[in-house]
């Protein structure tokens, strides 16, 4: 990593140095919240997100990715934007898909 990455334009957000990170699983309820991590020494800060990710991993097996809250946010999007796309009423939301189908599963739909 550029030694020199806190100063770029349009580079990594972070907070005096230190960055959000995330473990996604590939498998189903495997994710985690890996929190801030000092990254000023790119390298040592990335042995320490790798510990805490490998000790998630542990509790939940299964392979994983790590990524930047940054990363998170355009895979979100993503799916987002795919799931949408995706919809058989194209004026229809995510948010009102969600509350029909939760509706459904209760038994409340007509």
């Amino acid at each position: 990593m550029n030694k020199d990455w806190m100063n770029e334009e349009d580079g990594i957000p972070h907070k005096n140095g230190s960055v959000r990170f995330y473990f996604v699983g590939f498998e189903e309820s495997v994710f985690g919240y890996l929190g801030w991590h000092d990254m000023t020494d790119w390298d040592e800060g990335w042995k320490k997100v790798w510990a805490a990710a490998e000790a998630h991993r542990l509790s939940s097996n299964g392979e994983f990715q790590v990524l930047r809250h940054d990363q998170l946010q355009d895979l979100s999007r993503n799916v987002q934007d795919a799931f949408e796309e995706a919809l058989e009423d194209k004026d229809e939301t995510t948010w009102l898909w969600w509350c029909r189908k939760e509706a459904k599963d209760k038994g409340e739909e007509k």
